[in-house]
């Protein structure tokens, strides 16, 4: 058990001056991983390990769906139930969903299922496991409990050779409206390179892949996704698409990213990311990575479940909680608006922003919530060209 970590309060600032043109824009997140933390697998349940969970509210409860090994060593989809999302119960038998049968393309196991409820009951979407055809299927279930596979699976395959998801397809994240359109974010790989594309359809079945995939490219040299920007997790919430989502740099480090749309198409990194990290330098559960987040949005917070691994063979689900703010940058001219990183950070009450004006001028400085709501103004005054440092209670 985990002690109560705090990853870091970095709040969102709108610095606006009046009568002029938006030029950047940029949101963040910041997350506080729980203190019962891990809430799920090998060192919770007798050594049983669990993986890459997805987390669906349902009938008043919290269900988790996460891959397991069966007894022929290959993963299979099990699931556990909670009230609160910190206390999980496993359900008793054998797996939701196993691998198939010889000659499936699912033969050698499944994983990061994504569960939806639409008219017709429950639609499980997961990939296989299966080295050399990375692909994703399909189970559809009446009551959530027993599922069945799709008999044409699977329902979306990898792209030609050489194209950005060429060498296989897989962990996806559907979104159902609930008036007959379906959306999907996927990680596509090409060999060397992951990033997230996008399909939609009309009945969850049928999948047209998204003429400009990929939607959101791995990072560049150097970054903190250089290699991946995978296992796309997306919520929509406040009238914005956020995704949060698995990179990959340079050293096999993986730790999750935070990037929002407003048409869920286009999509722009958070400046800051990542926004949840392994801590290398403790003796934590997920002291070496933490990957495969799993959002929802509820009563005001987002609420994040997410893989962590300490480098052992204990491999285990934690949660985390976060609000969101928003901070945009506005000017008209080619002068750059800059604000420095809070300090203390994380703080509990009150903390220091700074801040530099390029050129002389009126100057408001308003902090506000993602949901539009405005928090308070801590500068609505002239100011000449400078770094300015201004103060702010956040109680």
């Amino acid at each position: 058990m985990s002690y109560l970590k705090q990853i870091g309060y970095r709040a969102f600032y709108l610095l606006f001056l009046i009568g002029w043109i938006p030029l950047t824009l940029s949101a963040q997140t910041v997350w506080i991983k729980n203190e019962h933390n891990p809430v799920m697998g090998g060192d919770v349940f007798n050594g049983i390990p669990a993986a890459k969970p997805f987390v669906i509210e349902d009938n008043g409860l919290f269900r988790l769906f996460y891959d397991i090994w069966d007894m022929n060593s290959k993963k299979a989809i099990s699931e556990a139930l909670s009230f609160d999302g910190v206390q999980w119960y496993q359900l008793a038998g054998s797996p939701l969903l196993t691998a198939g049968g010889n000659g499936s393309f699912d033969e050698e196991g499944l994983s990061k299922a994504c569960v939806i409820k639409d008219g017709e009951g429950y639609k499980m979407y997961y990939y296989s496991e299966h080295t050399d055809t990375h692909a994703i299927g399909l189970a559809t279930s009446v009551d959530g409990r027993h599922w069945s596979k799709y008999h044409d699976n699977p329902i979306i395959i990898r792209g030609e050779a050489g194209s950005w998801d060429g060498a296989g397809v897989w962990a996806p994240m559907v979104i159902y409206d609930g008036i007959g359109h379906y959306k999907m974010y996927y990680q596509g790989f090409d060999g060397i390179y992951a990033s997230v594309g996008y399909a939609i359809s009309s009945d969850g079945i049928n999948w047209e892949k998204f003429a400009g995939n990929p939607v959101l490219y791995h990072g560049g040299l150097g970054q903190f996704d250089e290699l991946t920007s995978g296992e796309p997790n997306v919520v929509y919430a406040a009238g914005r698409y956020h995704m949060f989502y698995t990179s990959t740099n340079s050293a096999i480090r993986n730790k999750i990213g935070y990037a929002y749309s407003d048409d869920g198409i286009t999509w722009t990194k958070y400046s800051g990311n990542p926004v949840l990290d392994a801590d290398e330098y403790s003796l934590d559960w997920d002291r070496k990575s933490v990957a495969s987040p799993s959002v929802i949005y509820k009563d005001s917070v987002f609420h994040m479940w997410f893989l962590g691994w300490s480098g052992s063979q204990a491999v285990n689900i934690g949660y985390a909680t976060s609000n969101l703010y928003l901070t945009d940058v506005r000017s008209t001219m080619q002068y750059e608006y800059q604000l420095g990183q809070n300090y203390p950070n994380p703080f509990n009450s009150g903390t220091l922003i700074k801040f530099n004006v390029p050129r002389a001028g009126h100057v408001v400085f308003k902090i506000y919530d993602i949901l539009g709501k405005e928090i308070t103004t801590l500068v609505n005054d002239k100011r000449g060209a400078g770094d300015y440092t201004v103060h702010w209670d956040a109680e």
